[in-house]
């Protein structure tokens, strides 16, 4: 289960202003911190380029406890670099780490801005999704369902925000065996991304894959084929940065699904074969657990496949 293909959710790259700045020292650290912290959001999201990163936030938070002396506990611009810092380290695997920068952030955005902010629920989520990369998956469900309740008294039940947590939840509980739990979580987020994007985006058909991978758990095998061809569809005419990944996921499942079938195989092979092809036309990020989780679903399947004709 790959939670950390999700979208975490990133500070302000617009560093607070800081009032009354004493002389023009204080001043340039702090356009030092910001011009780093823009820097690092860059490498992080346009080039993953991770450790450059890092190397970059940690820069910052160095100069804005050493040099500025800054609160670690109480100073909110801290807690937005220790924000960034845990995302970053989510994404290279670092989960331990990434934990103890976004639990740091937390606190000090409670502190700063009450239990039922935005930014306070940003960082829940990101903790969430770090949880669940790490498989605990009780403590992430935890997490999401703190997360939601901020989420949705402030922007209602219907905001696009909400369903990114719904999607997210709802994979924790397919991974708990929460069937039901997950289902509804699932049919809401679809709701409401239908809602806002319409029947044609790879948010639809990222969701149609889940309910899909549900209704196999259940076993109910042809209300899953519907799904996976339906995000087949919607994946293969929709635009976006993960569009071959959602295309090549999907196709991941149908190889599955074919292959629980004796007499479909041959679906099977084919549907493997498209996903290699276009798995092996892209670079997959290591810390994308969902995506490599579907290459080796894929390659184990074309493995004994290989071995029944052999035999």
């Amino acid at each position: 289960m790959g939670h950390s293909g999700s979208i975490l959710v990133s500070d302000p790259v617009i560093y607070e202003a800081v009032q009354d700045m004493e002389d023009a020292e204080t001043q340039k650290y702090h356009k030092k911190v910001k011009d780093l912290i823009s820097h690092a959001f860059h490498h992080s999201q346009g080039n993953q380029q991770y450790a450059k990163s890092l190397e970059l936030y940690n820069e910052a938070l160095e100069i804005q406890l050493n040099l500025l002396k800054l609160d670690a506990g109480t100073n909110i611009n801290v807690a937005s670099t220790r924000n960034d810092m845990g995302i970053v380290h989510c994404k290279m695997g670092n989960y331990e780490e990434s934990i103890m920068c976004l639990w740091d952030a937390l606190a000090t955005k409670k502190t700063h801005y009450g239990d039922d902010h935005l930014k306070v629920a940003a960082t829940l989520y990101n903790l969430a999704v770090c949880h669940a990369c790490r498989r605990e998956y009780e403590m992430a469900r935890e997490i999401f369902d703190e997360a939601l309740l901020i989420t949705t008294k402030k922007l209602g039940n219907f905001h696009l925000d909400v369903s990114s947590i719904l999607q997210q939840k709802g994979m924790v509980h397919f991974k708990l065996h929460e069937e039901i739990l997950a289902g509804a979580c699932f049919r809401q987020a679809l709701r409401i991304r239908k809602r806002h994007l319409g029947n044609m985006h790879l948010l639809i058909a990222e969701t149609m894959r889940w309910l899909g991978n549900l209704e196999m758990l259940k076993g109910k095998k042809t209300e899953a084929i519907k799904y996976y061809k339906n995000a087949l569809r919607v994946s293969k005419q929709s635009e976006g940065l993960r569009k071959r990944a959602e295309v090549a996921m999907v196709l991941s499942c149908i190889c599955q699904f074919y292959f629980s079938y004796e007499d479909r195989r041959d679906d099977a092979e084919q549907a493997g074969r498209d996903a290699l092809y276009i798995f092996g036309t892209m670079t997959i990020p290591k810390e994308d657990l969902e995506l490599i989780e579907s290459k080796d679903r894929v390659d184990k399947i074309l493995d004994q496949l290989q071995i029944s004709i052999n035999r």
